[in-house]
């Protein structure tokens, strides 16, 4: 059994190095892809000249001389992947030395395998593991994201029916979380960390723990764009009405500042039909917003 490992590249020369080099321990087939996209720092050099020296791990890397986005960069890895699992990889994260080995060894009869991470800081600061406990409630995911991608560890099969991602998409956790909940798609829930997730200013989800409302708009922009995508490709009719709905919420809240509170209860109230879930996310996200 091998493991398709892919790694989307871009400025990521401060912390590649670590991002490969954890890969370096696995003691079953690795097959690592790494795209280079368009970096103006030394990403390529790293990415051209690192040798895992590991005779279980083979390596390729992609290169662009212009910038065309990390999904561009994971729809092109995965044309090239031949493994039996697919899994992602932040360019600046860490794996854990058992993470392949696990991974291999509690694939079975599953098409996919969800986990937790371990968020921490660039001075190895580690924290308590994200908390999922249980599968989510098929409700759960029209709202909100449930699973992180890079603890996401997909069958070929199973990725081969969700890539190629959509070239306008800005986040693929919960687009990939999405599709494997709504599928018939069997899951296996891993307890255990399979991630040190590098929190930092420039990462994806800009994730340091800012409360500011500029850093929370600038998150729920990112979901409307993935929600509008999920949009494009869902043609099942109660589905739509609640992804529309979720989207809704978000495009109100990021226009909080021309926005009452009792506007927004009053919303919630109008959209309590549709599914009891709003009105809790809306609570919490006022909570939030307006304290």
């Amino acid at each position: 059994m091998t493991i398709s490992v892919l790694i989307s590249a871009y400025n990521a020369e401060p912390y590649l190095f670590d991002c490969l080099n954890s890969i370096r321990t696995s003691n079953v087939f690795v097959e690592v892809l790494a795209y280079n996209d368009g970096s103006i720092d030394n990403t390529k050099d790293i990415l051209q000249s690192f040798s895992f020296r590991n005779p279980l791990i083979s390596y390729r890397y992609f290169s662009s001389k212009i910038n065309k986005g990390k999904i561009y960069g994971y729809n092109l890895l995965f044309s090239h992947a031949t493994g039996d699992i697919v899994c992602l990889l932040g360019a600046d994260d860490i794996a854990p030395s058992y993470r392949f080995d696990l991974i291999s060894s509690e694939f079975a009869g599953v098409d996919c395998i969800a986990s937790t991470y371990t968020p921490f800081f660039s001075g190895y600061e580690y924290h308590n593991s994200s908390s999922v406990t249980s599968l989510p409630s098929k409700r759960d995911i029209f709202f909100r994201n449930v699973y992180h991608g890079g603890c996401l560890f997909l069958s070929f099969k199973t990725a081969s029916s969700i890539f190629p991602l959509p070239s306008n998409l800005t986040s693929e956790d919960w687009y990939i979380s999405y599709h494997l909940i709504v599928s018939t798609a069997s899951i296996k829930l891993l307890t255990i960390s399979t991630l040190f997730y590098r929190l930092h200013s420039n990462s994806d989800s800009g994730n340091c723990g800012s409360s500011s409302y500029s850093h929370w708009s600038h998150l729920l922009r990112r979901e409307c764009a993935v929600l509008r995508c999920l949009l494009h490709v869902e043609s099942r009719y109660d589905y739509r009405i609640l992804l529309y709905t979720s989207l809704l919420l978000r495009l109100f809240l990021i226009r909080r500042s021309s926005l009452s509170l009792s506007f927004s209860v009053l919303l919630s109230i109008l959209l309590l039909p549709f599914s009891i879930y709003p009105l809790r996310y809306t609570a919490k996200s006022l909570k939030l917003h307006f304290s």
